[in-house]
């Protein structure tokens, strides 16, 4: 995430370039310091790579609290701004062939990634690296933020586990719920 935009590109083209069937790409859209020609020269170089990828991301900036950002007034982004952005977003995928599948995700037909499908259905998912998380019928854990942190677990072979809890089956419905209303599948009128 720190990386300057050419880093990202330049691993979208290594995974396109790989032979894998299909890939993704998270985009973090919307800080004051990015102009709309920014994100639009690097959807446009993203989506002219010899095999784009089938699902793009693009998560709106947002400020969470305890964060460096979150005590940065300066460098918050506007409503305004983000709307804007959003909608230059679905307009450059739309063009290019990508649908909506999820509320901040496009992909072309058969490209969808199948962990951001079983996520949004409540299924189960793997997640592997910092701060992942993942579902195993009903049992939820997530790993540690802190890459440092992170990497000392995984380097002395320790768990990197940070938290984990099990739900109850009124949660999952709830979160099913809650999950399908982000697609344009819905939920059930009952």
């Amino acid at each position: 995430r720190r990386q300057a935009p050419e880093a990202g590109l330049r691993a979208a083209r290594l995974l396109g370039g790989a032979g894998l069937a299909r890939f993704g790409v998270d985009l973090v859209v919307g800080s004051p310091a990015e102009t709309e020609e920014d994100l639009r020269r690097a959807l446009e170089a993203l989506l002219a790579l010899p095999k784009p990828p089938g699902q793009v991301s693009c998560y709106l900036l947002t400020v969470e609290p305890r964060t460096a950002l979150a005590r940065d007034p300066v460098r918050w982004p506007e409503e305004e701004q983000l709307a804007a952005r959003y909608e230059l977003v679905d307009e450059l995928l739309g063009d290019a062939g990508y649908r909506w599948v999820e509320i901040s995700s496009w992909a072309r037909p058969g490209g969808a990634c199948e962990h951001n499908q079983a996520t949004w259905a409540g299924g189960d998912y793997l997640g592997l690296g910092p701060s992942a998380a993942s579902h195993l019928q009903g049992r939820r854990w997530w790993h540690e933020r802190s890459l440092r942190r992170w990497l000392q677990a995984v380097e002395t072979g320790r768990p990197a586990l940070a938290g984990g809890e099990v739900l109850t089956p009124e949660q999952r419905r709830l979160e099913r719920l809650a999950l399908a209303l982000r697609t344009p599948r819905g939920v059930p009128r009952a």
